[in-house]
């Protein structure tokens, strides 16, 4: 039996193995409860107080359970309450102590097995499940050969954020480029704003210049044998 996941409670196990689950209470009243495995039977060893202890044989297939570890409320809980497990197998393997904290309460963690795989690579020590301020460790990609969701501290970004993020800059980027004036709006309203000072002082001082008389046209005798001249001659006679 060996740890394949820092991040998530997932082993590998020889077909035929006894996996022997060992859960202590520390500070804290014995309050566990083992689900159902998948596949293969529980075996009880021992009950609590102060541990139990289950055993299963690894079948031809994947296997899993869930405990569910439950704390008092925060109030009267002691300051170092908490659970401690340890999975072992054959050959002197093990994994643990490992501490389960009361981050919630209760506390339910799921127990993945599958079938060893020859050069599966060195396999991952200890668990930070359940470790107060221990960093999550994410995996550089989803294992999914487990059939299972992919946890959400796992799961790759959705394909569709970076395209909405782009999308929304480039409506910001038209708004306000739809906003701002042309360049040659722009440049005639500065030329506009910059002439109203000249065109005011124009205004003012025409209407401030004296107005000048027309002169009186001259009178000019009439042309000879002309009908004026012709009448002018008959009223002297």
């Amino acid at each position: 039996m060996r740890r394949i996941s820092v991040a998530q409670e997932r082993f590998e196990a020889a077909q035929g193995e006894t996996i022997t689950v060992t859960v202590r209470a520390v500070n804290t009243p014995h309050e566990v409860t083992f689900s159902d495995l998948t596949v293969a039977q529980w075996t009880d060893v021992s009950d609590p107080p102060p541990e139990e202890v289950k055993r299963f044989v690894m079948p031809s297939s994947r296997d899993s359970f869930a405990i569910t570890y439950k704390f008092p409320p925060a109030s009267h809980q002691e300051f170092d309450a908490r659970y401690v497990i340890t999975l072992e197998g054959r050959d002197g393997t093990s994994d643990g102590p490992n501490p389960v904290l009361p981050i919630t309460n209760p506390v339910t963690l799921l127990y993945e097995f599958r079938l060893e795989s020859v050069g599966a690579g060195v396999p991952v020590m200890g668990s930070t499940r359940g470790l107060r301020g221990a960093p999550p460790v994410t995996p550089s990609a989803p294992e999914p050969e487990w059939g299972g969701a992919v946890s959400a501290r796992s799961a790759p970004p959705k394909k569709g954020a970076a395209k909405k993020k782009a999308g929304a800059k480039k409506k910001a980027a038209a708004k306000k480029k739809a906003q701002a004036p042309a360049p040659k709006q722009a440049k005639k309203r500065a030329a506009a704003k910059a002439g109203r000072p000249a065109a005011r002082k124009a205004v003012a001082k025409k209407q401030a210049a004296p107005v000048k008389k027309a002169a009186p046209k001259k009178r000019t005798a009439p042309k000879k044998n002309s009908p004026a001249r012709r009448k002018q001659a008959g009223k002297r006679k």
